[in-house]
């Protein structure tokens, strides 16, 4: 069984999750137990990811067929390795924001928030650049999940002739809850996520047109974080992590549960098997190809008799 198990598995065209065995299997007379990696890998420069996994709780009875814990080292190393492969950062211009939203990039907009920045360029279309400083982090408890994402903001004035002047440049600490579900995708169990805004904290990084309160900022940011950054991350947490199963086995009556920087699926599981070929061999056992069922039946029935 263990040796169909997804070990690899590619999320993007540089970027992987490794499900590998980190030690032998545990055997007891009443569970098997199996530690694996959990480590989402950058392919072109694959390297650790530079933090520890949390220790997880001893195992308890369960009523439940299968227990299966994700440490938060899981989604930081895919914050780390998004961050590393330069993914976390983007380009806002002033044609992807919504008519509808108020703060347009414009900076008549900002004529009375930062009054340094339409003085100094007056009726000028603007352009954010949006860059994670560090790898997103989520923590969580039996309260919740919760997401810190840092990062700068330079604010650029597009000129009459095209060319973009910097005005300032800011940085950002995100704080966001996060939430976690798990759901059935094909053939896959896949655990996604989403985050919402909270708030944000705000300070003035460098600045062309002089200094300014930045805390003037603070609707504009929101704005801003709500429709780039947010947006963004739940791009990523939509994809998810494909939980690693056998081939025809899926989950039956899951439920999740948040701990001390965990997550825990617990579940029960089906197991179908008319998508294989079975074959008798010379013993008188049905088996299956490339599965690890094999069961002898010395009345030598064919198999539709031997499924029933």
């Amino acid at each position: 069984m263990l040796s169909v198990l997804l070990v690899v598995e590619k999320i993007t065209s540089d970027t992987e999750i490794n499900f590998e065995l980190i030690q032998a299997p545990i055997f007891d007379t009443n569970y098997l137990q199996t530690l694996h990696k959990g480590e989402f890998l950058y392919t072109p420069h694959p390297t650790e990811a530079p933090f520890d996994s949390p220790t997880l709780p001893a195992a308890t009875a369960s009523s439940s067929m299968m227990k299966i814990w994700l440490t938060n080292y899981v989604a930081n190393s895919a914050g780390y390795v998004f961050w590393k492969a330069g993914t976390l950062q983007m380009n806002v211009t002033p044609d992807m924001v919504p008519k509808s939203v108020p703060f347009q990039l414009n900076t008549t907009v900002f004529e009375h928030i930062v009054p340094a920045l339409y003085a100094h360029y007056p009726n000028k279309a603007m352009q954010l650049f949006i860059n994670a400083t560090s790898p997103p982090a989520i923590n969580g408890s039996s309260l919740g999940l919760n997401l810190t994402a840092s990062g700068d903001v330079t604010v650029s004035v597009i000129l009459d002739n095209k060319t973009v002047a910097t005005a300032f440049t800011v940085a950002l600490t995100v704080y966001a809850k996060a939430d976690v579900w798990l759901h059935h995708n094909g053939t896959k169990e896949v655990l996604s996520g989403n985050a919402t805004y909270l708030l944000t904290d705000i300070t003035l990084v460098k600045s062309e047109i002089g200094e300014f309160n930045v805390s003037k900022l603070n609707d504009s940011v929101n704005a801003l974080i709500m429709l780039g950054v947010i947006p963004l991350i739940n791009h990523y947490g939509a994809a998810g992590i494909s939980i690693p199963a056998v081939d025809g086995v899926s989950f039956k009556n899951a439920t999740l549960a948040v701990g001390n920087n965990y997550v825990v699926v617990s579940t029960d599981f089906v197991y179908d098997t008319s998508f294989l070929e079975w074959e008798r061999n010379e013993d008188h056992e049905w088996k299956q190809e490339e599965s690890f069922v094999r069961v002898r039946d010395p009345e030598d029935r064919t198999v539709d008799e031997f499924l029933k």
